[in-house]
């Protein structure tokens, strides 16, 4: 409700009042003298006369605003008195004993903290967890989704927005979408979730800038090529993603658009986007990294659909090669953008290799290289919190904190289980981990 502060105290419009126009009297304070005579007389008779005037003038206004006030302190309910200067300060009315109580305050939605992902696809579920950085062994509740049951399909990567608390998962030529994602909990119904057809082929990964609200996919093409796409304005994207361009003026609401690249990468299985620099790392085996501002776009049809061009594709080529001529090779990638980092999970997954000044290093020599005893599968690194996942085969992860600090000398954790009770039995790999 909006109002008026008047002494301290917002009233309400209903009780506003007009303010009076000011006016100021001189008033000759009271005099002892003797009477004159001839004209002297005369001056101080009319002078006499316009005080009473003065006074009769003043006495309606002096009144109306006594009134006014009184009337204005009742409806505020009264209130507390500034410190002023010399002299007494103001008497407020006492509030009102009878009335409608105020309303007390109610607290504020506690928010989930269910906010981190991971997922394990030969279980076709997601499972949530409260703690973002268990140790090892250490016991955190988890929530299992079975986000696949009703949709079908089995999940490829995904990508979690604390901004809007969506979860994306890709299932090959579907996106699934989960609304309210750490709140949910068991199976995932149909009326929890929406599936976007992308309608532009098969991908196998995904990445998400939420704060540009772009959701990147990746995937094969053919033996020598890969297919890259940005869809702009993920959050108003619902149906079939490439004709939402061709939607009549008619339509009012915002809609996605696309964008793809095909590029020389025969493995685009798994990538980094740094949207600050355009640039892409890809974990196509040498470490291949692009330049969004030269590659040239597919051209469209006017059904919208995306036509690949083989002579396109092979001009689409990287500009550095990280790992060519070396004895490393890129199974999965992920970029702390603000440190300029790359964390690439190497070979078999058996090692970290990660690459400080990212956007312009072309010397494996420089690079770090930190072997691990197991097998693993995914990578990905939480900026903000300077920590890094990587994930495993048997529902287990490593977690990193203070991951820019990780050298070839850094001592290993042991693995933290993530998979709920449950899903143990069954243990798989774990194929992505999202979080804020």
């Amino acid at each position: 409700m909006r109002g008026s502060f008047i002494c301290g105290m917002r009233c309400s419009p209903q009780t506003r009042i007009a303010s009076a126009p000011r006016r100021g009297y001189l008033l000759a304070a009271p005099q002892s003298c003797t009477p004159a005579a001839g004209g002297e007389k005369q001056a101080v008779e009319q002078t006499n006369e316009q005080a009473t005037r003065e006074r009769a003038m003043l006495n309606p206004w002096k009144s109306a605003a006594a009134a006014a006030l009184a009337t204005l302190l009742i409806s505020c309910g009264g209130g507390g008195g500034g410190g002023g200067g010399g002299g007494a300060g103001i008497g407020l009315l006492p509030p009102p004993t009878s009335g409608t109580p105020a309303p007390t305050p109610q607290p504020e939605p506690v928010a989930s903290t269910y906010t981190t992902f991971a997922l394990l696809p030969y279980r076709s579920v997601v499972v949530s967890f409260s703690k973002p950085n268990p140790g090892p062994g250490e016991s955190v509740e988890m929530r299992t989704l079975n986000a696949f049951k009703n949709a079908g399909g089995v999940g490829r990567d995904m990508a979690y927005d604390a901004k809007r608390d969506r979860l994306y998962i890709s299932m090959g030529t579907r996106i699934l979408m989960i609304p309210k994602a750490s709140q949910a909990s068991g199976d995932v119904t149909k009326a929890q979730y929406d599936v976007l057809s992308s309608g532009l082929g098969s991908f196998s990964t995904m990445v998400l800038d939420a704060e540009r609200d772009e959701l990147w996919l990746g995937g094969p093409m053919s033996r020598l090529h890969g297919a890259l796409v940005k869809i702009s304005n993920i959050s108003a994207a619902y149906g079939q993603i490439r004709t939402l361009e061709s939607i009549g003026p008619q339509e009012t609401r915002p809609v996605a658009s696309y964008q793809v690249w095909y590029i020389r990468s025969s493995m685009l299985m798994r990538f980094a986007i740094d949207p600050t620099r355009s640039l892409v790392y890809t974990s196509d085996g040498i470490g291949g990294v692009f330049d969004l501002a030269t590659l040239t776009p597919a051209r469209k049809e006017p059904t919208g659909d995306p036509v690949y061009e083989e002579l396109v594709a092979e001009r689409n080529a990287p500009v550095r090669m990280l790992f060519n001529g070396t004895n490393m090779f890129a199974t999965d990638v992920a970029l702390d953008v603000a440190r300029n980092r790359l964390y690439v999970l190497g070979g078999d997954g058996r090692e970290i290799i990660t690459i400080n000044g990212a956007s312009t290093a072309n010397s494996p020599g420089t690079f770090s290289r930190l072997p691990l005893s197991t097998v693993n599968s995914s990578i990905a690194v939480d900026a903000k919190n300077d920590r890094l996942y990587v994930g495993g085969v048997d529902n287990n992860a490593y977690i990193f904190n203070n991951a820019s600090t990780i050298t070839a000398g850094t001592v290993v954790p042991g693995t933290s289980v993530l998979g709920a009770p449950e899903s143990v039995a069954g243990k798989g790999v774990v194929w992505g981990i999202s979080f804020p």
